[in-house]
């Protein structure tokens, strides 16, 4: 039941993408997976909006590896950088 609840909730999230005209993404560098913040990007993509990525920062650690997802993920690098 967990599982169908999770499915729905994201099939209403992405739903709700179409109606923002942008979308805000906070990337928390200490995850091990950005798979979410993925799925969130090519819909947004997909739906035409505008994207701004927010790296949650805390620490020098957080800033080295924020720089390394910056160079090395593919579906960060197609996203145009303001700083």
């Amino acid at each position: 039941m967990k599982k169908v609840n999770l499915v729905i909730k994201r099939e209403q999230g992405f739903s709700d993408l179409k109606e923002c005209d942008l979308i805000i993404v906070v990337i928390d560098p200490s995850s091990e997976s950005f798979e979410s913040e993925k799925e969130i990007m090519d819909k947004a993509r997909e739906f035409d909006k505008q994207i701004l990525i927010i790296y949650n920062i805390f620490n020098e650690k957080d800033e080295k590896i924020s720089q390394k997802l910056k160079k090395n993920c593919p579906f960060l690098s197609s996203i145009r950088r303001l700083c």
